[in-house]
């Protein structure tokens, strides 16, 4: 039986500060459903965050594409700047 105790509709997200409360940050991800929470909580807190991706260990290259545009299109959709570091040697 699951608790009757957690009510999702009544879940309040806590504030997030950034880092030295700079008001912006830069958020490595690996891929979409990783950072996707995170990235919401930051920026209901109005925090100004630039997602990084970066991930040289996704195999094979398609995977690494296909992670690599979802996050994008994630990151479109939240108006959030985003920055790709480009896998070497391919």
């Amino acid at each position: 039986m699951a608790s009757q105790s957690f009510k999702l509709h009544d879940y309040q997200r806590p504030a997030l500060i950034a880092p030295g409360q700079a008001g912006k940050l830069l958020l490595h991800s690996c891929c979409a459903p990783c950072a996707g929470e995170v990235m919401l909580a930051i920026q209901a807190s109005g925090i100004e965050q630039t997602v990084f991706f970066y991930n040289p260990n996704i195999h094979p290259h398609e995977e690494y594409e296909l992670r690599k545009d979802e996050n994008k299109r994630f990151c479109e959709k939240l108006e959030v700047s985003f920055i790709e570091n480009h896998r070497c040697g391919l």
